[in-house]
């Protein structure tokens, strides 16, 4: 808690959304790449990527640090992908298309698993 510099994150692409866990050790970094980075606060090691392949707007995490949702994609139609990710095993666990007024700019685990599972 110093205001000193710890780590830099590198990414490519420019960085369209982050996320820290609720736990406050792991920071998700994503871009306009599709790809998202998952690191390690204290060392400041990458811990695995995940790729959306779209243009990603928004991360979520779920309150027990389990689930990582992204959303991204949009097109003149507003279609949006919201993608979930296990984050025991970094598995993809869902793929939902979203369409008009669905097209998420911000993205809940409350609101995808109470609206689209």
């Amino acid at each position: 808690r110093t205001g000193e510099l710890r780590h830099t994150l590198p990414h490519d692409g420019l960085l369209t959304a982050s996320k820290f866990s609720h736990q406050g050790g792991e920071l998700f970094i994503a871009t306009n790449t599709g790809i998202i980075r998952r690191w390690d606060c204290t060392t400041g090691k990458e811990l695995g990527k995940f790729n959306h392949g779209k243009w990603i707007r928004a991360l979520d995490i779920s309150s027990d640090d389990k689930l990582l949702l992204a959303t991204g994609g949009g097109n003149k139609e507003q279609v949006d992908v919201v993608e979930t990710w296990d984050l025991a095993n970094g598995q993809l666990i869902s793929t939902k298309t979203l369409f008009g007024k669905y097209v998420a700019n911000e993205v809940t685990v409350f609101h995808i698993r109470n609206n689209f599972s």
